[in-house]
């Protein structure tokens, strides 16, 4: 009912392997053939399209004779869209993340100060939260609001050099009286 199992593990023979690497070497001349005739060499910067067009087998060609008509009609759209007057975005996007920004540094803000005032929290665990805000922030770890993490990071960083600063200073004056 069932064939016998081999110890092949999946290996081809070696009559099949050689017309299959036959092949592969068809494939692999045909591919320097293309690269020689376009002039395109490993490791050069080349436009997409250019390179696409230069590799287009004959199969496509009649594809590609159709696409040119949907191009010519593209391109009349796009100069209807250029000759037409263009919206500026919306101020009130920008106006909205902008306050947005500004309750978050509030927050953090008011969060970080407390941290240092708090006068039952250990130098250690002050040095871990802020360790973790900055982790939260990072902008590597927030890609979808790079520039938005970015400036809140930076902010969070001058914020506790500020602080760190600001404590500093109260208590050497502390210590002169």
């Amino acid at each position: 009912m069932f064939a016998e199992p081999s110890a092949s593990r999946g290996k081809k023979k070696k009559e099949t392997r050689e017309v299959d690497g036959s092949d592969k070497k068809e494939v692999q001349r045909a591919t320097r053939a293309q690269r020689r005739q376009g002039g395109l060499r490993r490791g050069a910067d080349y436009e997409v399209e250019d390179v696409a067009a230069s590799c287009v087998p004959v199969e496509l060609a009649e594809a590609k004779a159709s696409s040119e008509d949907e191009d010519e009609e593209e391109e009349e759209e796009e100069e209807e869209a250029e000759t037409s007057p263009k919206r500026l975005p919306e101020a009130s996007v920008d106006e909205e993340s902008d306050e947005e920004i500004k309750d978050i540094k509030s927050s953090i803000r008011s969060q970080l100060l407390s941290w240092a005032k708090d006068p039952g929290m250990p130098m250690d665990e002050q040095k871990r939260c802020v360790r973790q805000l900055l982790a939260q922030w990072h902008p590597d770890k927030n890609r979808h609001i790079g520039p938005t993490a970015t400036r809140i990071f930076q902010f969070i960083q001058e914020e506790v050099e500020r602080i760190v600063a600001q404590l500093g200073a109260a208590a050497d004056a502390a210590a002169r009286h």
